[in-house]
């Protein structure tokens, strides 16, 4: 009897010998939460970190279409030119100054007093210069600041989707301005493919340097060449001899400030809102601005 006691004591009991110690059990449970606990760590942190991006990207978006506006004014987004028929332009074409104009600085005494070169000099330091150091004169210094440059475009896209054609009639030199327009990338938006750019040597061929009279002539000339009269053309300049002396033969505006115009002021003069009916009716019946 006491042998069977002590035989049944030893042998395990049925099942028991895969089971683990209860402690061995606890620590296994604890181990599985911990690892579940980490895992939903980890997904929300992933979370976290994907709003936290697109919301972040959201703001950017918000942020530079927001100076986009400011810079290049109603209606016109991310350089595009107004395609909604919405406006119309008072003008067939308008003539701009170069210096102090399109500019803001009058290039003619930057490049003799500050680089002390001819244009050919200058043209070549366009084309061949360090880009840092020929953007820190071109966009930063001459048409002040690349937010204006993008502001120039837009206004550019603006008025020649509306149909105007955009022209220069200046006493700085051709071959200057067009390396500076092209360097910015305004040439093509300015021109297209038929620019209407007149510089100092086509205007000196007529009268003495800077005689507002040569401005006078060239712009009459283009004019008459396409049968316009005096309020089909708007002239800008910031010199008050030569708005005095074209606003005999078109319309003008003279640019004040001594900072270049204001390229959403410009657009404003040029383009005529249309009612929401007209520009209904416009893109139902196709006609062009």
């Amino acid at each position: 009897m006491g042998a069977n006691k002590r035989r049944n004591a030893e042998e395990p009991r049925e099942g028991g010998a895969n089971r683990p110690p209860p402690q061995a059990a606890n620590t296994n449970n604890a181990v599985l939460q911990w690892r579940r606990h980490l895992l939903l760590v980890v997904v929300s942190l992933v979370v976290v970190i994907s709003v936290i991006v697109h919301l972040t990207d959201f703001r950017e978006g918000a942020s530079d279409q927001a100076m986009a506006d400011l810079a290049v004014g109603p209606g016109v987004r991310g350089g595009q030119a107004p395609r909604n028929r919405s406006a119309r332009a008072r003008y067939k074409a308008v003539a701009y100054d170069y210096d102090k104009t399109l500019t803001v600085v009058d290039v003619l005494v930057y490049t003799r007093k500050r680089l002390h070169m001819n244009p050919a000099q200058i043209v070549d330091l366009i084309a061949h210069g360090a880009k840092k150091k020929v953007d820190a004169m071109v966009v930063d210094d001459w048409f002040g600041g690349a937010a204006r440059v993008e502001a120039l475009r837009a206004h550019f896209r603006a008025l020649r989707g509306a149909g105007v054609a955009l022209w220069i009639i200046s006493f700085s030199y051709s071959e200057v301005i067009e390396a500076a327009l092209k360097h910015v990338g305004l040439h093509k938006e300015m021109f297209g493919t038929n620019p209407v750019l007149l510089g100092r040597r086509e205007l000196a061929k007529l009268h003495k340097t800077q005689d507002p009279r040569s401005k006078q002539y060239w712009i009459a000339k283009l004019m008459k060449e396409r049968g316009w009269g005096k309020s089909d053309v708007l002239f800008l300049d910031d010199t008050q001899r030569n708005i005095r002396a074209l606003a005999k033969t078109s319309a003008v505006m003279r640019v004040k400030g001594n900072r270049g115009i204001n390229p959403r002021d410009v657009t404003d003069a040029v383009l005529v809102s249309l009612p929401v009916e007209d520009a209904d009716e416009d893109a139902v019946d196709g006609d062009g601005p």
